[in-house]
Order: structure tokens, then sequence, then C-alpha cells
């Protein structure tokens, strides 16, 4: 290589990188601060001085005093939300809107860590929620994950025929069934506590888990589901025969967002007993 050059390689590659870091550096105008909901005017001035210090923190950028004057104008607002802040950053290019995202302050000492990361979504154009890092997450992002919606729980009582396959009955027995549910939005964990069917000399007693996925949130809901368990068959030709069980069901719920409410559906379930013997059941529960 000749050691010539050197110094002109040098000299240009330091002209085209003060050259890059030029062409990417912006103006840009922070509008002051427009408050909501009773925010305090000293924290609204608090925050424009805080995401005037973000533009410049990296050096990359600069502060101009009129809008008229800057490639970028950021419109932040602050809103007082009971105890809690929702401030927001709005971008503006060439005096059209195109970017704005917020984030939610649980105390306003979050402020500063809050103020740096929506200018720096707001420049980059990008959610405030994707520039999280190990020490500025706020207070409402740490607990966001942690807290849950509570389930509904409650109990169905049900009773209705029951048709048995593989069995030497004939005809319609009866079921009777107490089963505990805990619902949420879309579905439900159901625990069987017991699921009692007979017809003459033949009975069959179960217990055992399943899901129901409702296909609404409304007031009546069609629903389909499963379960396993555990359950026991007897009969004049299988004695006290304990097996696995699985099973289906379809159904409708009535009256879904009251305390109180009606359950219309159809099971099956099977025995892994020695003839695997079908239970078919058509229930009325009330849901209670």
């Amino acid at each position: 290589m000749n050691t010539k050059r050197l110094p002109l390689l040098m000299i240009c590659f330091i002209g085209f990188s003060l050259t890059s870091q030029s062409a990417l550096a912006e103006t840009v105008y922070v509008a002051p601060t427009i408050g909501t909901g009773g925010a305090a005017t000293e924290d609204l001035a608090t925050l424009s001085t805080l995401v005037a210090n973000a533009v410049t923190e990296n050096g990359s950028n600069s502060i101009v005093a009129k809008s008229e004057d800057a490639e970028i104008s950021l419109s932040p607002k602050m809103s007082k939300l009971g105890k809690a802040y929702i401030v927001s950053i709005s971008r503006q290019k060439g005096g059209v809107t195109d970017f704005s995202t917020s984030l939610r302050a649980e105390q306003i000492e979050e402020l500063d860590k809050i103020a740096t990361r929506l200018t720096q979504a707001a420049l980059k154009g990008v959610k405030a929620s994707e520039t999280a890092q190990v020490d500025n997450v706020t207070e409402n992002e740490a607990t966001q994950g942690t807290l849950r919606k509570a389930a509904r729980k409650s109990r169905v009582f049900s009773l209705g025929p029951v048709f048995f396959s593989k069995l030497n009955t004939d005809g319609v027995g009866t079921h009777i069934g107490l089963e505990k549910s805990w619902e949420i939005k879309y579905g439900s964990i159901n625990y069987d506590i017991f699921n009692l069917e007979f017809r003459g000399s033949v009975q069959t007693v179960s217990t055992g888990f399943g899901m129901d996925y409702f296909f609404t949130q409304s007031d009546v809901s069609p629903y389909v589901g499963g379960k396993f368990g555990l359950g026991i068959l007897n009969s004049p030709d299988h004695n006290l025969e304990l097996g696995f069980l699985f099973g289906a069901d379809a159904g409708i719920r009535l009256m879904r967002t009251s305390s109180i409410g009606i359950d219309l559906s159809a099971k099956a379930s099977w025995l892994t007993t020695t003839v695997i013997p079908g239970v078919y059941v058509i229930q009325l529960g009330l849901v209670f």
C-alpha cells in the first residue's frame, strides 16, 4: 500500500464522517406542553425542558426557537388521570402530524425517564413501548404483566337423561352432576366434582377437569369443550372397574353475564375399562 496516500485517505474518511453526521442531524422545535385534567403548570414546563434536553442528548440534533425554522416539531401533552399521568408526544413534519406515541406514569417522579423515551421514540418513529431498557422501565410496565383479571367462579348443578352403549341395559337412565367453574373472557376451566349416571343395575361415577371455549361474550353464548378424568363402572358384568375418562361437550350458556344462569348441553364420555362403554348425557344445568 502506498503510504503517501494515507493522509489523504484519512482526511477523506474524516470529512465523510462529519458530512454523514451533519446529514443525519436535524433541527427540532419543541412546542410548549399542553396540559389537561388538572396537570400542574410547573410540571408542564418541566416536561418541555426534559423533552428539549432529550433532543440534544446525543449531540446529533439541535433545538431551534421557531417552528418554521425546524425540520421536525415535537408537541408534548400531559393529561392527569387520578394520581397517574398520560404523557404523549406528537411529531410534525412539513406541518403535518405523522406520528404520535404515549406512556403512562404512575407518579410524577417518572417524568424524566418517560420524557427521554417518548422523545427518542418520536424522533425515530417507533412506539415508546419498544424503547424500554433495564434502567427506564416505568412502574406501569413493571406491573402490567403481573396483574390479572379475576376469573368468575361459579358452580353448575345438572340433571338430565343418560344413554349407555356397550352395556347390557336399554332405555334412558338418569344423570346428576356438580361442577365448579372458573370463567374468563372466552372460556372456562372446569372441575367436575362428581358425575353420577345410573340405569337399573348399571352405574358410572366420574370426576375430572375440562375446558370450554365460548364463541361470544354476550348473554347467550354457545360453547364447545373437552375433559379428562377418572371414572368407575359398576354393572352385573363389570364389578367396580376403574378407568380413565375422556369426554367432549357442546352447549349453550344462557344469562352468562348474570349471577345465576342456565346451561343446556350435550356431553359424551368414554371409560377405558374392559369394554370402553360410552356415556351420553343431555343435561340442564343451574349456574350459581
